[in-house]
Order: structure tokens, then sequence, then C-alpha cells
């Protein structure tokens, strides 16, 4: 349920205790005062158990998803895997720090060990082909060896036009944790919803809630994966079907 509807629900169940007060004041003969914080009292009691009621109902909800979507990921990366043996896939959200600066945290990762540099590595917002695909709402692709980004529409494998990234502004610092990638690619992740006639959940890719990046650190990646038809699998299958069940998992957030 949205926002507005469950304020609209809270408040049309306010009224409707407010009036049985008021009813129950006439017929008991109860003081002004006394059927008001009876009123006052019921209506935060089944306030609180509708709030928690729907808390736990998205918990769940969510936490069902987020199986689905581990699930996703492990067969995803097991296929990738056995085409590129330097592939890792991960999700990132936009998160934001106390004093207002927004960030990419990761909220699934697949390949990663404690030996690559960027385990723990976070980028600003404006930073990397994750930056570039969120900003855009369009899939990103970045080559770091020529520095060259390149950009599509999602869902396609049409290349619209490439540019130099820059490093994709990343940091000097930055740059060396991040040496031993010789692609990247990030897919914008859109908000789920129920299509209009009711029969099927389509995603919006104007409503971005997270990016889902797949890289490799093999060496001659690149090479390899326009060579051998691995990207055109990585954009045209493998990072769409991938995004829609990431939706839903979190719209549940």
């Amino acid at each position: 349920m949205s926002r507005k509807r469950k304020i609209l629900s809270i408040a049309v169940l306010q009224g409707v205790i407010a009036a049985l007060a008021i009813v129950l004041r006439s017929v008991a003969g109860l003081s002004t005062i006394t059927t008001l914080v009876g009123a006052l009292l019921v209506g935060f009691l089944v306030t609180l158990c509708a709030l928690v009621g729907d808390r736990l109902g998205a918990s769940v909800c969510a936490f069902r998803a987020r199986e689905q979507l581990a699930e996703q990921l492990d067969d995803d990366f097991e296929q990738l895997r056995g085409l590129d043996d330097g592939i890792r896939i991960n999700i990132m959200v936009l998160s934001r720090r106390w004093w207002g600066r927004r960030f990419f945290r990761f909220l699934e990762r697949r390949g990663f060990v404690n030996e690559h540099p960027d385990l723990h590595l976070q980028l600003d917002y404006g930073q990397g082909a994750c930056s570039v695909a969120f900003m855009n709402r369009r899939w990103a692709v970045y080559n770091p060896t020529t520095d060259v980004l390149y950009q599509g529409t999602t869902g396609t494998k049409e290349v619209t036009h490439n540019n130099p990234a820059r490093h994709c502004r990343l940091r000097s610092w930055q740059q060396d944790r991040t040496r031993h990638l010789q692609i990247v690619y990030s897919y914008p992740v859109g908000r789920s919803f129920v299509s209009p006639e009711h029969t099927s959940v389509d995603m919006d890719p104007n409503k971005v809630l997270g990016i889902i990046n797949i890289d490799s650190t093999s060496t001659n990646a690149w090479d390899l994966h326009t060579d051998s038809g691995i990207r055109d699998l990585i954009l045209t299958r493998i990072l769409p079907n991938c995004a829609v069940i990431c939706s839903d998992a979190l719209s549940e957030e």
C-alpha cells in the first residue's frame, strides 16, 4: 500500500472512531473528557496495530524478494563464471551520509575476495559508471584501458554514443584501487509497478532504485567479451532479467 493510501486509511479510521465516541457518549451518558480520552486511546491502539501489521507484512515481502534476488544472482554468477572466471556481480543503492553527501553502497556481491583492492571502495554520487547509468537511466559499459564509456538504452545492445569518461571522475587513489578491472557494466534498476491491465509487473526505468554492476578482472576481458558474444549476452539477457527481480526486491525495501 502506498504512503498516501496508508494516511487516508488511518484518517478514515480515526473519523469512524470519533463518530462511535459521540454515539457512545449520548447513549451511556459519559462525560466529554472521558469520551475524548477513550476515543484517543482506542484510536492510538488501533493505528499502532495497523502500522505494526503493515510493517511486518512488508518485512516478510522484502525478505522473500531478497531471497529470490539472491538465487537469481547465484544463477547468473555461475553462468557467467563458466564463460569468464574473472566475472563479479554487485548491486548498489544510493545512500546519504549524515552530513548529506550521497554515495553508493553495496547491497549484494558475488565474486569479491579479500585480495581485491576495491573490496571496501565506496563511490560518491557522480563517480563511476554506476553514476552515469543512474543519472542517465541507461546502461553504461566502461573500458578502463581506453577510458571510453559506451551508453545505450535499457534492454538493447545498440550503442547510442561513446565518449571519454575521464576515468569516471575517480580520484587518483580510487583509480589505483580499480586498475585490475578490465570491463565494467552498469545497469539501472527501475521501480516495479503493476501494469494498467493488472496482467503483469513492469519496471519503470525513469524511477531508478539502484544499479546492477558486472565487471571482470580477467586479462583482456574487453576483447573476450566483445569477440565471444559475452557482452551481448550480458546486455540483452542477464542484466534485463536480473533487473526485473532486483526491482521487486528494491521496491519492497
